[in-house]
């Protein structure tokens, strides 16, 4: 079964985070896990880890492009990064969290220069926009310090088509 246009995007997304965020390349971390849509985590999860989530906006209306009424649409995609590490000094325990989300911004940030005349993830995207994000510490939503960050990619599907990819 082939993957939707959305779906390929998250997962490319997603692997792209995970090939690219290592010490190898110059990061603070080897990133051991990117997923996609998870919400609970066990102590079983290595860190450091990411989740991309979509973010919640029903409300988004997309604009019709093309020829033809209705073919086409343009919208924003937005997804909620969510990243976990460990280590650190125990009294600075957002320190590692910081570290990753910059990890995750460079690396996001490598994508936009020089700019890619044909889009974003074998041209699945047409944009990228990338959020300043929040650093919080341990918390009811999590025993460990955590970042939070959103990216806006604009996205154009074929109505009726979600497993269009390209013309």
């Amino acid at each position: 079964m082939a993957d939707t246009k959305r779906l390929l995007l998250l997962k490319s997304l997603c692997n792209y985070l995970l090939t690219e965020i290592t010490t190898a390349n110059g990061y603070n971390f080897d990133l051991a896990a990117a997923y996609r849509g998870k919400k609970n985590f066990g102590k079983e999860v290595k860190l450091p880890a990411i989740v991309v989530l979509e973010n919640f906006n029903p409300d988004r209306l997309p604009e019709t492009i093309g020829g033809v009424v209705g073919t086409k649409h343009k919208y924003d995609q937005i997804y909620l990064i969510n990243g976990w590490a460990e280590g650190g000094d125990v009294e600075q325990e957002e320190d590692s969290a910081h570290l990753l989300m910059g990890d995750v911004k460079q690396a996001l940030g490598k994508l936009l220069v020089p700019r890619n005349q044909s889009g974003f993830f074998d041209g699945l995207a047409n944009t990228l926009s990338i959020e300043p994000g929040v650093v919080r510490p341990p918390d009811e939503q999590s025993e460990k310090a955590y970042f939070w960050m959103r990216i806006r990619l604009e996205v154009v599907e074929k109505v009726g088509d979600p497993y269009w990819t390209k013309d």
